[in-house]
């Protein structure tokens, strides 16, 4: 066994798979492991340039991106099913008998609601993307968990998550700065910032984004051991993201990630330390951004449209009229709400959802529901904060990390009270991952004997939900892709308003209502 964990260590999602099994047999690589590496790294392929290629010709980045992360999820479950189900390993129970109950008791509080709602089904398929969402999690937080219980290869998967992050925003970030070049040499005489920004179908998609992986750039900056080599690429490649956030012009990036910033600060040396890498990262940007968007362009002679100076204004941007819809419909409605999604079916002219996560979800689930989510998560945060104040002066990578997903929780958290970071393909996506590794880094178990595995029934019951929500949400791509520019044109005709993302790029669904 020795010399076949010793040969493994070269391949990267081998101790992914070599887990804990059940009392009495041995750990080892059968066929549906093997399947089940070969879906992670297709679908950590498939992830990692969403934003970066065109999958997809005259279909927007949002509807690639929508795709794009129903398929992971459908290569998520495969992959539990593979691992857990077929294979030999069993799953590790990740929340306390009170919490698991009463985080059924939401997903069945929400599916009455969606019962009951006007267009039941755009409301079961918005469960239906939750609750895949958290299987997501779940798969992430319980591979991570077994790695930690084995001291098997952690670091590994750790590593690749890492590397994908940055990755992509490198590959973001060249983006960028071949669209600046291309928008100062071509002779037109006009710097749009916002076309600088590609790969999402709006710049604040892009800032969700970016709310979530610029905590972790830090990560090769904060630790001892290997990843120390990557300082020097960490630092320039966080001053370049920083760089691209400013210019985006998106408020609830700056906001989340300042509040991220002023909570690491009390949490020890290391969280001071990240905080002053990334004020100092973004005074750079700042400096930065007033060359390339101020300077340069006043010596070409160019005018800047979009400018990020222009969006220091307290202003709403007309969240005020969505808030107040949201406010509206959750007094009519206060017990279930008006069904997942129903806020889309009452068009404003603004936006298909309220920019802001808790009255979203007070309309849309009922205040009950909105109140036990809260309460969950509070509770998780405060079992969060004594761990990462025993490792505040911690180095270990494992430490580290915990500490920067933490802010990159915190951030996203911040931003969805102003954003769509719940709502936007790309950023649930990510948050279903980060949220899922930082459970998963939570140092609940030391050995193999103090985990508590899940029953095979709750397993197959919890594996049966999921199945079910992909098969939904899958129904619905196949319905919807062929037409999606005919649903476009029909919308344009019959409310003549600018595009409203939802679950697609024209999230509006009251056009949907006689279907």
């Amino acid at each position: 066994m020795d010399r076949i964990l010793a040969a493994g260590r070269s391949n990267l999602l081998f101790h992914s798979l070599l887990c804990a099994t059940t009392p009495g047999q041995k750990n080892r690589i059968v066929w549906s492991h093997r399947v089940a590496n070969l879906l992670m790294i297709a679908a950590l392929v498939l992830v990692s340039t969403l934003p970066l290629v065109v999958w997809l010709e005259n279909t927007h980045w949002h509807d690639q991106q929508r795709i794009g992360q129903i398929l992971t999820l459908a290569m998520a479950v495969i992959a539990a099913l593979l691992i857990f189900g077929l294979g030999r390993l069993r799953t590790p129970l990740l929340l306390s008998h009170t919490n698991r109950r009463l985080l059924v008791l939401v997903i069945v509080v929400a599916g009455v609601s969606a019962y009951l709602a006007h267009q039941p089904l755009w409301a079961f398929t918005e469960l239906a993307l939750g609750v895949a969402s958290l299987g997501l999690a779940w798969l992430v937080a319980s591979l991570r968990r077994l790695y930690a219980v084995q001291n098997t290869g952690g670091h590994t998967v750790d590593r690749i998550l890492l590397a994908t992050l940055f990755f992509i925003c490198a590959g973001l970030v060249a983006r960028f700065d071949v669209s600046y070049l291309a928008a100062i040499t071509n002779g037109e005489g006009i710097l749009d910032a916002w076309l600088l920004v590609d790969g999402f179908s709006n710049p604040r998609f892009f800032g969700q984004f970016l709310t979530l992986a610029l905590p972790l750039l830090a990560v090769p900056l904060l630790v001892e051991g290997n990843l120390r080599r990557y300082a020097l690429v960490a630092s320039v490649l966080i001053v370049l993201v920083w760089t691209t956030a400013i210019v985006s012009g998106t408020r609830g990036t700056w906001l989340g990630l300042a509040c991220a910033t002023a909570v690491l600060a009390c949490i020890g040396p290391i969280g001071r330390r990240w905080a002053m890498l990334h004020v100092a990262a973004a005074c750079v940007g700042v400096v930065l951004t007033w060359i390339m968007m101020t300077v340069i362009p006043a010596a070409l002679d160019m005018s800047v449209a979009h400018h990020a100076a222009s969006k220091l204004t307290t202003s709403l941007s007309l969240r005020d009229i969505i808030w107040i819809q949201a406010i509206e419909e959750a007094l009519n409605h206060p017990l279930l709400g008006i069904g997942p999604m129903q806020l889309a079916d009452l068009p404003n002219g603004v936006a298909a959802h309220p920019h802001q996560a808790w009255l979203q979800w007070v309309a849309e689930l009922g205040l009950p529901s909105a109140v036990l989510v809260t309460w969950l998560v509070m509770r998780g945060i405060g079992r969060l904060v004594p761990v990462l104040r025993t490792h505040a002066q911690s180095m270990q990578e494992q430490d580290v990390l915990r500490l920067c997903l933490a802010a990159s929780i915190i951030a996203a958290l911040t931003q969805a009270m102003v954003d769509g970071v719940l709502v936007m393909p790309y950023s649930q996506l990510w948050l279903a991952l980060l949220a899922g590794w930082l459970i998963g880094l939570q140092p609940q178990a030391v050995s193999p004997g103090s985990v508590t595995f899940a029953p095979r029934r709750m397993f197959f019951s919890w594996l049966a939900i999921l199945a079910a929500a992909i098969a939904l949400l899958g129904f619905v791509v196949v319905r919807d892709y062929p037409d999606l520019e005919q649903r476009e044109e029909i919308y344009a005709k019959t409310f003549g308003s600018h595009l409203q993302p939802r679950f697609w790029s024209q999230g509006i669904i009251a056009l949907d209502a006689n279907k």
